[in-house]
């Protein structure tokens, strides 16, 4: 006779043909052998609905057992379980991102929770720390500020551009003000080349009539030239410098001086000044899901024992803000090893945290005697108050350049579709580990998931990457063991053709 419930393997349920089966056996052994119990008849159908709740009552039991164990339980169980232990499932956190093109009229000030967006209907992001221009002039100033939904956000570079809460004296207009103050040498004709919201290259050419005194022009006479011939923008002097505005506010706006003679002179910067945002948010993260918080809860587990690689490495992963981490050892007595490290010691990297919060994570579980390795250092005091150097590294940073190109179905193609692929590689980077290569079939293969990829792409011609512009290697990106790439939309360019399935 079969046995259900707990048994030596685990828990075992009823199933719900031996459950009607007992049913009709008792009925007819009970009440009379003559009883009809056939599924057709009433009470056969009343056998059916009983045996059907007690069938469910019998999962629930299955449930309870399993909710008493990490490796099943699930959900809040599986929070209760790890609670035994004192360890709480890590909490959903938002994207973070700097704001370093705020343009402020002089008194102007951006209190805290101040709402920004990602064009009309895009993702929000609310301040962080009031931000004001006390500098006597319109100015660019900087503030940090966090998306209003948790999770992974993006915000890629340029593109938090409309402002949610008006301010007055606060202008979502693009805008550029050049490095080098007045006066200027315009004493012979000198041009500038200026593209205003990414459109058509425009020249402007200042000649010696423009000025009272060419050899020392003023910014605002510059700012008059400027003014006067540009189209969809204009320009003021701002004190002693020049600053250039495009007419649009908000999506779309943007700011490229792209050279020309006078640059000399003047020194706008050449970077692209689009939105509020030069570089992209840094993602936050969804709450755990059950199968990463049972490893959380393993790695949280091995922290007591101290000495072993797996429990620094996990004291470390614990650290505030420490999103990745490695740790390196030499357990031989080659002086140096392969990578670098002394006779008995490891090396632990990590991105995010701070040095001193790090030091001290492996400080509390090195074994004595063994020597922490590393770049950088932290004075860490002993229960003694003696004082001791503990070493760790931060992973080189290697930014990737990018170009993707691509054949497109543009009836399927979004208008934004450029953007969209810029995210899928943004954030198959973020996704990657320390000492990982860029693997450029990845890259093409996301980019034509039918999850994670675009619509309309119909091939992926080339990836190429490279750590200078532009890029020209068509395989994958060697990265060493102490780097991690590193991937911004600034350094990503798609170039996307109208093509069909005939010509792939």
């Amino acid at each position: 006779m079969t046995t259900y419930g707990v048994i030596s393997t685990g828990f075992l349920v009823k199933p719900m043909s031996v459950i009607i089966d007992e049913i009709t056996t008792e009925m007819h052994d009970t009440i009379s052998q003559s009883l009809d119990l056939s599924a057709t008849e009433p009470m056969g159908q009343t056998i059916g609905i009983l045996s059907d709740k007690i069938h469910q009552l019998w999962e629930v039991a299955e449930e309870t057992y399993k909710s008493a164990y990490p490796d099943s339980a699930s959900d809040s169980a599986l929070d209760e379980v790890a609670s035994i232990n004192a360890i709480n499932r890590p909490a959903a956190a938002a994207s973070t991102v700097t704001l370093d093109q705020l343009f402020l009229a002089t008194g102007t000030t951006i209190p805290v929770d101040t709402e920004v967006r990602i064009g009309d209907t895009g993702a929000v992001f609310k301040t962080l720390v009031e931000v004001s221009n006390a500098t006597g002039v319109d100015a660019t100033v900087s503030t940090t500020a966090e998306s209003s939904d948790t999770g992974a956000v993006q915000g890629l570079s340029g593109t938090i551009d409309t402002i949610v809460n008006a301010i007055t004296g606060w202008s979502a207009a693009a805008a550029l003000t050049n490095n080098t103050a007045e006066t200027y040498n315009f004493s012979t004709a000198r041009t500038l080349f200026v593209e205003i919201d990414e459109g058509d290259e425009q020249q402007i050419t200042f000649s010696p009539p423009d000025f009272v005194a060419p050899a020392s022009a003023t910014a605002a006479e510059i700012a008059a030239v400027l003014d006067n011939d540009l189209t969809g923008g204009s320009a003021a002097a701002v004190g002693t410098k020049v600053r250039i505005y495009s007419d649009t506010e908000g999506e779309g706006s943007a700011i490229q001086v792209t050279g020309g003679s006078a640059n000399s002179y003047l020194d706008f910067s050449t970077a692209l000044i689009k939105g509020f945002n030069s570089a992209d948010a840094v993602l936050g993260n969804d709450e755990m899901t059950d199968p990463s918080f049972r490893q959380y809860r393993i790695e949280v587990l091995r922290r007591p024992g101290a000495g072993t690689a797996a429990s620094i490495l996990s004291n470390v992963r614990a650290v505030e803000d420490v999103t990745k981490a490695i740790i390196l050892e030499n357990w031989t007595m080659d002086d140096p090893d392969f990578w670098g490290l002394p006779a008995k010691s490891f090396e632990v990297l990590a991105v995010g945290g701070t040095g001193a919060d790090i030091a001290q994570a492996i400080f509390d579980k090195k074994d004595a005697g063994i020597e922490p390795h590393g770049d950088l250092s932290e004075s860490i005091a002993d229960s003694e108050g003696t004082n001791h150097t503990i070493k760790y590294s931060r992973p080189t940073e290697v930014d990737l350049y990018v170009i993707v190109s691509l054949k497109v179905d543009l009836s399927l193609y979004p208008t934004d579709g450029d953007d969209q692929v810029e995210e899928v590689i943004t954030t198959y980077g973020t996704g990657l580990a320390i000492g990982h290569d860029s693997v450029a079939s990845k890259i093409a293969s996301l980019i034509m998931d039918s999850e994670t990829g675009v619509a309309g792409v119909i091939d992926v011609s080339s990836v190429l990457q490279g750590v200078s512009d532009p890029p020209t290697s068509s395989g994958n990106f060697p990265i060493a063991r102490t780097e991690i790439a590193m991937f911004d939309t600034s350094r990503i360019t798609v170039s996307a053709v109208s093509g069909s399935l005939e010509d792939v």
